[in-house]
């Protein structure tokens, strides 16, 4: 396949697979990657699958890590490059709705029947260049068809991950849910409870980020994993549409994931913010995330009602990390809710007139050592002496200490 052979790693690829063949080893490239191949997309890694047990991949790649050897999985380095070698195996049953309580080493053909969906189900000898299709997983890649390998209710049931695997991949490749598939995905009970929220987080990140986000969020309403989801979420359908309308746009301007979960996480109403914070503080996000999150939505709102101060929000932004991005995700959001965008345009004036290249705010010319040798008592008053002081330096355009000293000492403007 042409796009395997313009991937850096191909060479260390083929030589790995080669080198278990040569041991008398079945050995293909599984999965994801020969979907994208198909597809034309680039695939991003390479998983190998083989008939070797780990012990004797050990032995033809000596340092191999066992980081799933309960599982079959060991990572080997080719000339740097790291390859995910797994066994062939078939599963038992699943206890948790997350993992097999056994496995066992099987053929190439029970393996691909243990799979989720049929376009992951292929595979793709290098060395010979012929695939292996044990579920036509070629002809739901034709029709762009998502389909459970087998039945959907019991894949399902065997990981629950699988449902949001669906909707992800569906917003990925924009293909469409199976009948079937999508049916045991809405008529599942108590869908993705035994899901830990690290994993669930980790599909809605790639979710957002996929080609087609709104294709997704849609499908989360369409197949009832809204409510498991945002609980606090009482949006008609009508403003739903317009969430997959904000984050189509945002991941077309190609913002950051934070404004991505902003624009998923929108209220219909100001009043919902607190119900989305405490939704937020109670997920596994990484910190600076999460912080970003309620930032750029705390401001949005405070922008949009009119209630803030230029410099101290624009303080606000950099303690928060937040970009000439907001500016961008804020007019789309509020071109969508069909909002002014009066006080957004005012801000981005003074934005762009008070903030550096470097996206920063001039750094305070007094600091609090000045203020003490004026005989400035150390305490409160001390700091809000200062954010004046900043103020009237970042409004006026000061660039010299001595300017606003002498301001301070005319009492000028009653700033101080």
């Amino acid at each position: 396949m042409d796009l395997f052979k313009s991937h850096q790693d191909w060479p260390n690829i083929v030589r790995a697979i080669q080198k278990l063949q040569a041991h008398g080893f079945i050995a293909y490239l599984a999965g994801g990657c020969v979907r994208d191949a198909l597809l034309r997309r680039q695939p991003k890694d390479f998983d190998v699958a083989t008939n070797a047990t780990p012990d004797e991949i050990q032995m033809i790649f000596p340092k191999a890590l066992a980081i799933g050897k309960s599982f079959g999985v060991m990572i080997v380095h080719e000339k740097g490059t790291q390859i995910e070698i797994a066994t062939f195996r078939s599963d038992g049953e699943y206890f948790d709705g997350r993992h097999p309580s056994s496995v066992s080493f099987a053929s190439p053909k029970e393996d691909a029947l243990r799979r989720d969906f049929t376009v992951n189900a292929l595979f793709y000898d290098p060395i010979k260049k012929e695939i292996y299709d044990f579920v036509q997983g070629q002809k739901d890649l034709e029709k762009k068809i998502l389909r459970c390998v087998g039945v959907p209710k019991k894949r399902f049931n065997e990981d629950q991950l699988r449902i949001l695997r669906a909707v992800r991949f569906a917003a990925q490749l924009g293909f469409v849910i199976e009948s079937e598939t999508a049916e045991a995905i809405k008529n599942f009970k108590n869908p993705l409870y035994q899901v830990s929220y690290e994993r669930i987080l980790e599909e809605l990140n790639k979710l957002f980020q996929a080609k087609y986000p709104g294709v997704g969020i849609q499908l989360l309403e369409k197949l009832n994993l809204q409510k498991p989801l945002l609980p606090y979420v009482k949006q008609r359908h009508s403003y739903w549409n317009k969430v997959v309308d904000i984050v189509e746009a945002t991941r077309k301007e190609n913002l950051e994931i934070p404004f991505l979960w902003a624009g998923f996480l929108f209220p219909e109403k100001v009043s919902t913010m607190s119900e989305i914070r405490e939704w937020i503080f109670e997920r596994p996000f990484p910190k600076q995330l999460r912080l970003k999150i309620i930032s750029i939505l705390d401001f949005y709102f405070q922008i949009l009602n009119g209630s803030y101060d230029e410099v101290e929000i624009l303080q606000s932004f950099e303690a928060s990390q937040i970009d000439i991005s907001f500016f961008e995700f804020a007019r789309i959001a509020t071109e969508k809710r069909g909002e002014s965008l009066l006080e957004f345009e005012k801000l981005i004036s003074f934005y762009k007139a008070k903030v550096g290249k470097d996206g920063f705010l001039p750094r305070p010319l007094i600091a609090g050592s000045d203020l003490i040798q004026l005989g400035v008592k150390p305490g409160p008053h001390l700091g809000e002496l200062l954010s004046k002081f900043y103020r009237f330096q970042i409004l006026n355009d000061v660039v010299d200490k001595t300017v606003l000293m002498k301001a301070y000492s005319n009492k000028e403007d009653g700033i101080f």
